[in-house]
C-alpha cells in the first residue's frame, strides 16, 4: 500500500519541516511519498500522479483547510471510488483531529506509525452549495470573524492562538444586522441574526464549541442560530459560546436536521471549514457515512 502525504507548507508556521524530517525515518517500513502543495489548486495534480498505483491512502498534513481541500478532491464527481484519508494535524486550530481522535492534542511522533497501520471508518460529510465540509460551516458575523482572523494568522508577530479573537474584534467593529430566511427540513424561520452555524462536528476556531452535541457519524447536521444582539452582548457571549455553554440562552436556537437552506437579500460571508465565500444563498445537506477515514490502530475498536 502506498501512503501519500499532502503537505500544506503554510499551515502552522512551517511545522511541516519537522514532520518531513521525522517521516523520512519511516520510509524503510512503509511506502511513503511526500507532496508539498502551496495552494488548494495543486492538490488534484499531486494526487493524480499516483492513481494508477493500486491501493492508496491519503494523509492531510496541515490544518482544517488542508483537510477540506483533500476531501473535495476525493469526493469529486471525477473520482469513482473514495480513497481513505488520514489526518495529521499541523495547523493552527486542528479542531477536526480533536474530534476524530478524541483527545486534546495529537502529535505525529507518538501516533503516526499507529495511523499508518490503522483501520478504516466511515464518517458523515456535510455539503453546502456543492462544496463538501467535514467540520463546520457558518454564515454571517462568524464567517466575517474567520475571514479577518486569517489576516492575523499571516502576521508573523501576532500569536496564532489569538488570531480568532483578533478576527472577532475586527468583525465586531464592522458588525451589521443580517436578515435571513431559513428552511430547516420542513420548518421555516425569518428573523435578523448575528450568525448561523451548521455543524457536522463539535468544534472550530481552535476549540470553540458551537455544537457540543454534534456527532460526526449520526447522519445529522447540528444548527446553531444566534439572534442579532448589541456589540456589548456579543462580547459577553463569546466566552460562553467558546465553552459550549450557550445552549438555552434566549438568543440561541439549536436544531438537528438533514437539510437547511439560508437566504439573504444582501451578500454575506460563508465559511466552509475555514475557506470564505460570498453568497446570498446557502443550501446544506448531510451525506451519511460519505467518507472513509483512517483510525489509529490502537483506537480502531
Amino acid at each position: 500500500m502506498k501512503h501519500i502525504f499532502i503537505i500544506n507548507p503554510n499551515a502552522g508556521r512551517e511545522k511541516y519541516k519537522d514532520f518531513m524530517i521525522y517521516v523520512e525515518k519511516l520510509k524503510n517500513d512503509f511506502d511513503i511519498c511526500l507532496e508539498i502543495t502551496k495552494k488548494p489548486s495543486e492538490v488534484a495534480n499531486a494526487i493524480d500522479k499516483y492513481k494508477k498505483c493500486g491501493d492508496l491512502r491519503l494523509y492531510s498534513v496541515g490544518g482544517d483547510g488542508t483537510i477540506n481541500s483533500l476531501i473535495n478532491y476525493v469526493l469529486s464527481k471525477e473520482n469513482k471510488e473514495s480513497i481513505p484519508i488520514g489526518i495529521i494535524p499541523t495547523g493552527t486550530g486542528n479542531d477536526l483531529s480533536r474530534t476524530i481522535y478524541d483527545e486534546s492534542s495529537w502529535h505525529y511522533k507518538k501516533n503516526l506509525p499507529l495511523l499508518l497501520n490503522g483501520n478504516e471508518k466511515k464518517i458523515d460529510v456535510g455539503m453546502v452549495n456543492e462544496r463538501f465540509f467535514l467540520n463546520i460551516s457558518s454564515i454571517g458575523f462568524d464567517a466575517n470573524a474567520g475571514s479577518e482572523a486569517s489576516k492575523f494568522k499571516k502576521l508573523w508577530f501576532f500569536p496564532s492562538a489569538l488570531s480568532y479573537y483578533g478576527g472577532v474584534f475586527t468583525a465586531l467593529v464592522k458588525k451589521r444586522p443580517l436578515h435571513f430566511e431559513i428552511l430547516i427540513d420542513d420548518k421555516s424561520y425569518s428573523s435578523t441574526y448575528l450568525f448561523i452555524v451548521v455543524a457536522n462536528a463539535k468544534k472550530y476556531g481552535g476549540g470553540i464549541t458551537p455544537a457540543p452535541d454534534a456527532l460526526i457519524d449520526d447522519g445529522l447536521l447540528d444548527v446553531c442560530m444566534v439572534k442579532d444582539v448589541s456589540k456589548l452582548r456579543v462580547l459577553k457571549l463569546l466566552p460562553v459560546y467558546k465553552k459550549g455553554n450557550h445552549i438555552g440562552l434566549d438568543i440561541i436556537t439549536m436544531k438537528k436536521c438533514k437539510r437547511i437552506s439560508i437566504e439573504s437579500l444582501d451578500d454575506v460571508a460563508l465559511n466552509v471549514d475555514g475557506d470564505i465565500y460570498i453568497t446570498r444563498k446557502a443550501n446544506f445537506k448531510i451525506i451519511p457515512k460519505g467518507l472513509t477515514i483512517i483510525v489509529p490502530a490502537e483506537r480502531s475498536q
